[in-house]
């Protein structure tokens, strides 16, 4: 059952589908990486389904993958990845699951977020393949299908690569382990190299740690409604400053039973945590290193040309060398950390609520309004000649570097924290937390909330919007929306005989379960909402079973669509319930619906 009918393979020479019996495939297919001799095989998702599959139908035609530089087999290592002995395995999956901005992890979105494909491309479903693998012609169109993304997987490899391998030798694990190691642990690698140097023991690792959760930073929540003119704050790497500034480490905390000299040690505001001031520990120690190379980075930047190679390699090496500095007060925290020490973020994190709270009154204090700030930013309505007086005033009262981030020209906030949208001053639409962006709300209903946000931003307009999601909700009506846009992805994050609630999305993987299908944790599960009575979980069906005209359509109108836009209009006291205006006729206006 399930023999490989296929195997495609990119080199930086060619590109080759290998087709035939699943015995000769196989062994041309080893035969054939140890001609190449390739330092790196890059693949996606071999580490969860590729390479055991490979190695169990191997098994089963008594076949060795002999692919390694020893003559032995891939195997499974340390993070759950696949080996192969003097060769780099490079799963691409591992990258773009740290893409935030690529919501469903395939290889085609990774391919369009990095413009290798265009954005309507639509990629050949499994469905698909079996259906066409049935004739001569079909087989023949799976085969280009299979060569295309063989060369998808070599492109982006290409891409993406060069900071997996700045990362790699920043932290010091080997290239296979760095993309599919936690964050943790690659910060504890770069911590390891920093104390051997120091000639400091690493502390042993705590299996079993209780964790406790502490305040983190300050988020003011945002004054609802629309605004003109608004400015983005930042603090440069603000936790990694004050770690350096107060000299947070394990290192250096004193114990509450110590007795130290008044003005020998910095305290923590609320929390009370003491750290000594000299000598400074291995944490600030290890971030000024990390700061210091990255000054070093900039400076060579500024040097060489956008297009030039070295420009390249330098980005590159920035953005690991950010990647660990931005995640080593998180590190502190995690419980699972040699270095662990709450105490540390818990003053970090008292210091930077302070450190926003100053630069809050200090804004005001030269006549900024204050719309919203998030833990390292703060956000202001403000004029050009205010915003460098501000940066002025920040660098002199705090000691610390702020930066404008971005300027909305005009910008919607909502009622909920971290949910904002504004349009740039080149029109670019920017939206933040709203349904547009993330991963589980159907595409039609991102579309057309996406679609209202620019128009109120556009028109300041409430019933602007209303008369838009009118329009919208006729094409849904008239099948002028495309059935993909109704799919639901959601991940399967556990073993399905552990999920006790019955989520739509776990009754729809055991169905695929029950007609053959491997379903692991960690894949995405498609699935759509159907006619029919009964609970949600009883209307849902795999997309690909699924016709257009079995479609829900209310369902989506009134549980995905409606809520999305009245998201939106929630500042302008304008509920759900108001908004079942839009599917009457056009005549229909907004004052209408109240008489």
């Amino acid at each position: 059952r399930d023999p490989v009918v296929a195997i495609a393979i990119a080199t930086t020479d060619s590109v080759e589908v290998l087709t035939g019996k699943e015995g000769e495939i196989l062994d041309y297919f080893v035969k054939k990486i140890q001609e190449v001799d390739p330092d790196i095989i890059a693949s996606f998702k071999g580490n969860r389904f590729h390479w055991p599959y490979l190695l169990k139908r191997a098994e089963i035609r008594k076949i060795k993958l002999h692919i390694d530089r020893r003559g032995g087999e891939p195997h499974q290592s340390l993070y759950g990845h696949f080996s192969i002995a003097g060769r780099a395995h490079f799963d691409l999956f591992d990258v773009v699951e740290e893409w935030q901005d690529v919501k469903v992890k395939t290889l085609d979105n990774m391919a369009k977020y990095l413009r290798l494909l265009p954005q309507d491309y639509e990629p050949m479903t499994e469905v698909d393949i079996r259906d066409l693998w049935r004739t001569p012609e079909g087989q023949q169109q799976v085969v280009q299908a299979f060569r295309t993304y063989a060369e998808l997987i070599l492109k982006i490899t290409q891409e993406v690569l060069p900071f997996a391998i700045e990362l790699s030798k920043l932290v010091g694990l080997p290239l296979d382990h760095v993309m599919t190691a936690a964050t943790g642990f690659r910060v504890e690698a770069y911590l390891q190299r920093i104390a051997y140097r120091l000639k400091e023991l690493a502390p042993p690792r705590v299996s079993e740690r209780i964790y406790v959760k502490y305040r983190g930073g300050l988020v003011m929540a945002p004054k609802p409604g629309l605004y003109e003119n608004i400015i983005f704050y930042d603090f440069s790497a603000m936790y990694p400053s004050l770690m350096m500034k107060y000299n947070l480490s394990p290192d250096t905390f004193i114990e509450p039973s110590e007795e130290v000299p008044e003005g020998e040690f910095y305290e923590a505001p609320e929390v009370h945590h003491k750290f000594r001031k000299k000598p400074t520990g291995l944490i600030p120690l290890a971030l000024k290193h990390l700061l210091k190379m990255r000054k070093s980075i900039k400076n060579k930047l500024s040097k060489v040309t956008q297009d030039s190679i070295e420009y390249r390699l330098l980005k590159n090496q920035e953005k690991a060398v950010k990647v660990v500095t931005n995640a080593m007060y998180g590190y502190m925290g995690w419980s699972g950390a040699r270095w662990f020490k709450r105490e540390v973020s818990e003053a970090t994190a008292a210091f930077g609520r302070a450190t926003i709270t100053r630069a809050i009154e200090l804004a005001k204090q030269i006549g900024f309004e204050v719309i919203y700030s998030d833990t390292d930013s703060i956000c202001v309505k403000g004029n050009e000649k205010k915003a460098a007086k501000f940066v002025q005033l920040i660098k002199k009262e705090l000691g610390m570097e702020i930066k404008e981030d971005k300027r909305y020209t005009r910008a919607l906030f909502t009622e909920a924290k971290k949910r904002y949208a504004g349009l740039l001053p080149d029109g670019t639409l920017d939206v933040v937390g709203l349904e547009v962006v993330r991963g589980d709300w159907s595409n039609v209903a991102k579309k057309v909330q996406e679609d209202c946000i620019r128009v109120l931003l556009q028109t300041k307009s409430p019933q602007a919007v209303i008369d838009r999601l009118r329009g919208w909700i006729e094409r849904i009506k008239n099948k002028q929306v495309k059935f993909q846009d109704f799919i639901f992805w959601k991940s399967i994050t556990r073993r399905l005989e552990d999920y006790e609630a019955r989520a739509p999305h776990v009754v729809v993987a055991q169905e695929l379960v029950r007609r053959g299908w491997r379903i692991s944790v960690g894949d995405k599960v498609g699935y759509v909402v159907v006619k029919g009575s009964g609970r949600l979980y009883e209307k849902v069906k795999p997309y690909f079973l699924a016709s257009y005209d079995e479609l829900d359509i209310d369902y989506y109108i009134d549980k995905q669509v409606i809520p999305a836009v009245a998201r939106i209009l929630e500042p302008f006291g304008i509920r759900e319930q108001e908004l079942e205006i839009a599917k009457k006729p056009p005549k229909s206006t907004l004052a209408a619906f109240f008489q």
